[in-house]
């Protein structure tokens, strides 16, 4: 309720006026995920902070350098704005949420410009020094007021130390025009993602984590431009430094093999859970160490789906097809047409 009513106050704040006829808009909500670890006094009003960046290179959102700076509002029509939301029953600090939100302005009495179509670019980042899990949902509508994005666009993901998620949206306000929202995959992304995850407890154990590292390590390998010697002709003494061609096929083989040991891990049914199936830990940036209560590889829900997702992405991004997608995937990885969710 408290989030609807941040959003609404966001888009009127930026802009839109009861007699405007376009209605083009849309807002990203970014959270901490709390239910993996409590948030303690003194922490900021959020984890993650997002920065969303225009084509033309206007930003809206936190400055990195600065959080508690005033946002940035450069982008026409937009805002950012954020809060804490603790529980009303008990005195525990609940979750956080900082939204952006970009909306049709007007440019004289009887005048509105549009959200001007394009790619967008946003940037979640965290300023903390621990691994932190992060949830990511998006709101979009077309002129018309018609949602593009059918509550549909959601997404949770880890972020190490340091580092950042990036997701490029590419909107436009024409009704029936198709809107992506993809997120920027790498190898070494994916590795840092995994790391996270383990450290916030939603992996394990490290052996296993040691395992599926060696995995990306060796498809991460097989992209990267290799030195070879080669003879040159009627000199066999003599050798020239050539180049081999990044091994695409090899890179997404290991990604499939990444996916495969992620979903074995899972079918295997711990015998304690926490609340929605996630494991309980002692303490942020810290996995829990009671193994008596966890099989030796074990992977949470939100670590399960937010890796396979993230690989499956890269396996598109190199030309590969995906195998055993999950059909409840809510954020879109790909080149994908969010009407038709």
């Amino acid at each position: 309720m408290k989030r609807t009513i941040l959003i609404l106050f966001l888009l009127l704040f930026s802009g839109m006026s009861g007699w405007a006829r376009d209605h083009s808009s849309f807002s990203f909500h970014v959270a901490s995920n709390f239910g993996i670890f409590s948030p303690k006094e003194g922490d900021p009003i959020s984890l993650v902070y997002p920065l969303l960046i225009d084509s033309q290179g206007r930003r809206t959102g936190y400055n990195p350098v600065d959080t508690s700076a005033p946002p940035f509002a450069e982008i026409p029509g937009s805002s950012a704005g954020g809060e804490r939301i603790d529980s009303d029953v008990s005195e525990e600090l609940g979750t956080d949420i900082v939204i952006i939100a970009v909306s049709a302005t007007p440019t004289g009495r009887y005048a509105i410009q549009p959200v001007p179509a394009g790619n967008y670019s946003l940037i979640i980042f965290s300023t903390v020094s621990y691994g932190v899990a992060y949830s990511f949902g998006a709101d979009i509508t077309d002129s018309s007021g018609h949602d593009e994005s059918s509550g549909n666009i959601t997404t949770q993901g880890f972020l190490s130390p340091g580092m950042t998620a990036t997701y490029t949206i590419n909107y436009n306000p024409a009704p029936g025009s198709a809107v992506t929202v993809i997120k920027t995959v790498t190898f070494a992304i994916l590795r840092q993602e995994l790391q996270a995850a383990f450290q916030l407890g939603q992996i394990g154990d490290a052996k296993f984590v040691k395992h599926l590292d060696k995995i990306l390590a060796e498809g991460e390998k097989a992209l990267a431009p290799k030195p070879e010697e080669k003879r040159e002709a009627g000199k066999a003494q003599e050798h020239k430094q050539g180049r081999e061609k990044p091994n695409k096929k090899k890179a997404i083989e290991k990604l499939k093999e990444f996916i495969h040991q992620l979903e074995e891990a899972a079918r295997t049914e711990p015998q304690k859970k926490h609340g929605d199936g996630q494991f309980k830990k002692d303490d942020r940036g810290d996995h829990d160490r009671d193994h008596e209560h966890k099989p030796e590889r074990f992977v949470t829900v939100i670590a399960l789906k937010s890796l396979t997702d993230d690989a499956r992405t890269l396996i598109t991004q190199l030309g590969g097809k995906p195998e055993g997608d999950h059909n409840d995937r809510g954020q879109d990885h790909g080149d994908h047409d969010n009407k038709n969710h």
